[in-house]
């Protein structure tokens, strides 16, 4: 599949201003809180702090230059384009596309619930409500 780079949205900046908050999540590696961002119903993480739970990196992929991470020695391709990703090869679909702002890849909700379980070997829950950080 071929993926087109999607510039930064007005949309994106505007998400960015809005204020930080914290989300409780269970996973199979054990339980953390990362900092989220809402936009439009949406609520969003950046993948360098979700990868560093997850003793994880972020990167960019030297052949295609679409935004990676590496999990639990999985490969994760990420288009800022459509609301897809790559793991090792295979496509896993989502609802909203990621983001590329302010020199972070901002992930929505979703890829936690969806696409982190087929990498980690066991569901991810996002527990209770939001959490309102200093």
């Amino acid at each position: 599949m071929k993926w087109k780079r999607a510039a930064l949205s007005s949309g994106a900046a505007l998400m960015l201003a809005l204020g930080v908050r914290g989300m409780d999540v269970a996973a199979p590696t054990g339980s953390f809180t990362v900092r989220d961002r809402s936009f439009q119903g949406v609520r969003w993480v950046c993948a360098d702090e979700l990868a560093r739970h997850l003793k994880g990196s972020v990167g960019k992929d030297s052949v295609s230059s679409y935004p990676a991470l590496v999990v639990a020695g999985r490969r994760i391709l990420v288009s800022t384009a459509s609301p897809v990703v790559s793991l090792d090869g295979q496509i896993v679909k989502m609802a909203h596309v990621p983001r590329e702002a302010e020199g972070c890849l901002w992930l929505p909700e979703e890829f936690l619930t969806g696409v982190l379980p087929k990498v980690l070997g066991g569901p991810v829950r996002i527990l209770g409500e939001e959490i309102p950080l200093p």
